[in-house]
């Protein structure tokens, strides 16, 4: 049968802080033709007959108005460090029809015309006049442009245009440019604009999609105390060993009002986590899973909290094998289920068992072949996973043990002898003081557990 390893990233184990967008001129000859290199590395994946299906679900949002905080998705294409797609965040101000753009990412701040009635952007050309760059002088114009395929034999060239439109979408609180437009600022060495120096940045605007936050972040779920986890899915990048027992941490684990058997770890890379020193985004993020099937747990692809530049990383979402096939198949899981079982793919299962979710990492032919696995960016499902340094897959064994499991040693078959003292936890993994008759319990005593009816 063959076995499936996902999708790899290189992983990095050093890092510096995260510097402002360098302030440089580039040459005024671009390559003419746009470099499409992905921000991360993707190994060629066999899905024997599974089908990608690559439509976005995306939650409609309730109406909302333009300014705030959005992340914004760029297209830098156009240099020789050029490295693809980029996501980050920007705010966005408004002053009557002004609109402000602010991003870490933009060398100035970009200004734009806004008609509510229409719900059209304008990103006029402008002339922001003598600034210094690089020790010299310059006179700075914002530019916008398309990226015009018919010129250049096929090739492409870029196309200065006064000024372009886009389109702000209320209800899903996002904001597109047309394909193939960009911003960028030109530098010149005269007054008159007319000697053109180099370009100081420039590229592609692909989409601004508004971060908006939920006024009680914890309405419908409730807490159940703090979860130990064993996390795979991050500390690999950063060389740290997560079977490792002190590398083990607290999470707040919450159990949803509606659905029992829906679960979210809250805010799972900041506090405690190892990887919470390299985290460099403030915003708080969840892992969410489904154990309604004990044997084939299912995780929701939702932001964890976490970003990385030196990783590439702008969104985090934590998932396993089953759950990127899922998405990719955009099926419910026992379609999914059926479709791996017909194509004879031999493939990891998350299980819930007295109280641990478990998402294993086997040893074979060379390789670690990880159930834990992640989206980043716009590719929540992806089903990425770690490389060493020799692009060697590495153990992203993850564990979540529910308040009070671990801290009772189950599975510690080497633990105190059968005179220690007995505790009672139900299946989530809750202490019970007096379980009632007739309750299915787990029965901790001298670091084993046992499953059982209580009469």
């Amino acid at each position: 049968m063959n076995k499936v390893y996902i999708i790899s990233l290189f992983a990095a184990v050093s890092f510096s802080a995260s510097a402002q967008k360098p302030f440089t001129l580039h040459e005024a000859t671009l390559s003419k033709t746009k470099v499409e290199a992905p921000a991360v590395k993707k190994i060629a994946v066999s899905k024997d007959g599974l089908t990608r299906n690559d439509a976005l679900k995306v939650a409609a949002k309730a109406a909302t108005d333009i300014a705030g905080e959005y992340e914004i998705t760029v297209g830098d294409y156009y240099f020789e460090n050029s490295v693809g797609e980029v996501t980050t965040e920007c705010s966005i101000s408004r002053n009557g029809d002004k609109l402000i753009f602010d991003s870490d990412y933009f060398t100035f701040s970009i200004e734009a015309t806004y008609d509510e009635a229409s719900a059209t952007i304008t990103f006029e050309s402008s002339k922001l006049g003598l600034l210094n760059i690089a020790d010299a002088q310059y006179y700075i114009e914002f530019v916008p442009f398309e990226y015009d395929w018919t010129l250049n034999q096929g090739k492409g060239d870029i196309v200065q245009l006064n000024k372009f439109e886009a389109k702000f979408d209320a209800q899903t609180a996002t904001i597109k440019a047309p394909v193939d437009h960009g911003l960028g600022w030109c530098a010149y060495s005269d007054a008159a604009y007319s000697n053109l120096a180099g370009w100081v940045d420039l590229f592609d605007l692909i989409s601004l999609e508004k971060i908006v936050e939920p006024e009680d972040p914890n309405e419908g779920w409730t807490s159940l105390g703090k979860a130990t986890v064993m996390d795979g899915w991050l500390c690999p990048a950063f060389d740290i060993d997560q079977t490792l027992e002190e590398n083990w941490y607290k999470v707040e684990l919450q159990q949803n009002d509606d659905n029992k058997n829906v679960y979210r770890l809250v805010d799972p890379y900041h506090g405690d986590s190892p990887v919470a020193f390299y985290n460099q985004t403030s915003k708080s993020g969840y892992i969410q899973f489904d154990v309604t099937d004990p044997d084939h747990v299912v995780f929701t692809p939702v932001t964890a909290g976490f970003a990385c530049a030196e990783l590439d990383i702008s969104k985090f979402y934590c998932i396993n094998t089953l759950t990127s096939f899922t998405e990719y198949l955009g099926a419910s899981v026992e379609e999914t289920l059926a479709t791996i079982a017909n194509s004879g793919i031999d493939i990891p299962m998350t299980t819930f068992k007295d109280g641990v979710v478990n998402l294993e990492s086997t040893y074979s032919e060379g390789k670690w072949m990880n159930d834990a696995c992640f989206g980043i960016q716009q590719e929540p499902a992806a089903g990425y996973g770690w490389q060493d340094s020799n692009g060697i897959t590495t153990n992203m064994a993850t564990k979540i043990f529910f308040p009070g499991v671990a801290e009772a040693g189950i599975g510690n078959v080497d633990a105190a002898a059968d005179n220690s003292p007995v505790r009672y936890f139900n299946l989530q993994g809750v202490e019970i003081a007096k379980p009632a008759p007739g309750s299915v319990v787990i029965r901790v005593q001298g670091g084993k557990a046992n499953k059982f009816l209580l009469k």
